[in-house]
């Protein structure tokens, strides 16, 4: 923070802008000074970019609640993400390559066999000694190397999924009070309303221990006009007199659509402000003639003969209908009758047509349309707006084909961004490097399946390898050497998926 704490790049000097390169602004004027307070309680002051919205951070929160086609989408995506399952599991990179270590050292040994020879035998002491760091059970011949092999990497699974167990926990109470799914519900709220994310990072002393999102829209991260590597966030709310100035230490900030153009990303619900307009509207028109009550439609005209006619008795004069009359003829044409016919006396009575041409097909017909425009701008898939059927899916036949869009353009690229935002800000500030967060995205058990007969048959992956991914013992080297080519003719022992009686 001593970078952003004593510098502020939008003050140069003529001087300095010779040698900078890099320029991340169309105008200079498109900063502005922001000052605030930063979590050691010093006064900051840093570059934003001005935020200019088509909508502001409360007509989002009123679109998201009022309009029903963007409310059933977005809560859809929050329910679907915090139902999805998730585990945490081990890179074991440092396991796998400790293990080939241990392979070469073991064909290393088998090389040098020759036991009248000083030094081959010399060579199998040191090689010995190295695989006995590891392997402490093993024996004087390695003849039980690769038994030794797998009850160390089980042992060292042990270990990881003990750690593996405290983080899942963790991440089931992010904060006092809150639960993981209220969490995830939260999190992606935000990220497809406001267009970002900021999720707060609560430390004691060295360790991570409370995460919770901060109100959607109230952060923006800071800007230089020239490229730099560093990173703040400044929180702005309105009545509260100073700014909060964040480290990338204290927030973990993503956009939802980020742009080169400007320092925060697009908004998905500002390309839908006339649909959602024109959307209320028509809720509004329809909820106000569900009791039966519309518009005048027939405007009656009634006059009467002014009983002292004109001036000069040459022609008889209308004046207008005192006001109990209107009211009775008013009430005679509002009653039900039957047959729909009703004849009432009077002189001169003119009606006038009010009424227009009937488009409440075509508006409801557009309140369709309108939902597909909001699917178009979230990526929304058939299912996801409850478009089904003949018409617009054909059901089982394709039901392959639509998994595979939804996790190429729906909830799939949501899910991988938060995962991100997991893996690289909170847990290695927990727990380390080493675990990494995955969501259960409906694995396929048969093309996984058929996958590794694949990597057998192209020597990718040994029999004594397959074993071991599913935690089963090997076959010792003739399981090492031989691959699926070799091994599908019958269920010999060196078959990946031999089985025997015990």
């Amino acid at each position: 923070m001593d970078t952003i704490r004593y510098s502020n790049e939008t003050g140069y000097t003529s001087e300095d802008m010779k040698n900078k390169r890099g320029l991340t602004v169309y105008s200079m004027s498109d900063i502005q000074q922001v000052t605030g307070r930063d979590a050691e309680g010093r006064l900051v002051s840093w570059g934003v970019e001005t935020p200019y919205f088509y909508i502001t951070i409360q007509q989002r929160e009123e679109i998201f609640r009022l309009c029903s086609p963007v409310f059933g989408l977005i809560s859809s995506r929050m329910n679907r993400m915090a139902g999805l399952k998730y585990n945490i599991v081990s890179e074991r990179y440092k396991e796998d390559e400790i293990a080939e270590e241990l392979k070469d050292l073991k064909s290393l040994y088998d090389e040098y066999d020759d036991p009248n020879n000083l030094g081959h035998m010399s060579t199998r002491s040191e090689v010995y000694k190295e695989i006995k760091k590891y392997l402490p059970d093993v024996k004087l011949d390695l003849s039980n190397f690769h038994s030794a092999l797998l009850r160390w990497k089980k042992q060292i699974k042990r270990i990881e999924h003990s750690l593996t167990e405290r983080a899942y926990e963790w991440l089931q109470e992010p904060s006092y009070g809150e639960l993981w799914e209220s969490f995830v519900k939260e999190w992606t709220q935000s990220f497809l309303v406001h267009g970002a994310s900021a999720i707060y990072k609560d430390w004691e002393g060295d360790s991570l221990e409370n995460f919770g999102m901060l109100p959607a829209g109230t952060v923006y991260k800071f800007k230089s006009p020239y490229f730099t590597n560093r990173a703040g966030y400044v929180q702005v709310v309105p009545g509260y007199t100073e700014a909060k100035v964040y480290e990338t230490k204290e927030i973990s900030y993503i956009d939802y659509l980020p742009v080169s153009s400007r320092n925060y990303g697009m908004i998905p619900l500002e390309a839908l402000i006339k649909k959602v307009t024109e959307s209320l509207l028509f809720d509004d028109k329809m909820a106000n003639e569900a009791d039966g009550s519309r518009p005048p439609e027939k405007l009656v005209i009634v006059t009467e003969n002014n009983p002292f006619g004109s001036l000069d008795e040459t022609e008889k004069q209308d004046v207008p209908l005192d006001a109990n009359k209107q009211k009775r003829i008013e009430q005679k044409l509002k009653e039900r009758v039957q047959g729909g016919v009703m004849t009432f006396s009077g002189n001169n009575v003119e009606v006038v047509d009010m009424s227009r041409a009937d488009t409440m097909a075509t508006q409801m017909q557009r309140q369709k349309d309108i939902r597909e425009e909001v699917a178009v701008v979230f990526n929304a898939t058939n299912m996801e707006m409850n478009l089904t059927g003949s018409e617009n899916t054909s059901g089982r036949s394709t039901s392959q084909a639509q998994l595979e869009i939804e996790q190429g353009k729906g909830i799939a690229p949501i899910a991988k961004t938060f995962s991100s935002i997991i893996n690289k800000t909170l847990l290695p500030f927990k727990f380390g490097t080493g675990l990494v967060f995955e969501f259960e995205m409906g694995k396929n058990e048969i093309e996984e399946k058929q996958l590794d007969k694949m990597k057998l048959e192209t020597g990718e992956l040994t029999p004594n390898e397959l074993r071991e991914k599913y935690g089963k013992e090997g076959f010792g080297d003739k399981g090492d050497q031989m691959h699926g080519s070799q091994s599908e003719q019958g269920q010999d022992e060196i078959n990946p998926l031999y089985m025997r009686n015990v």
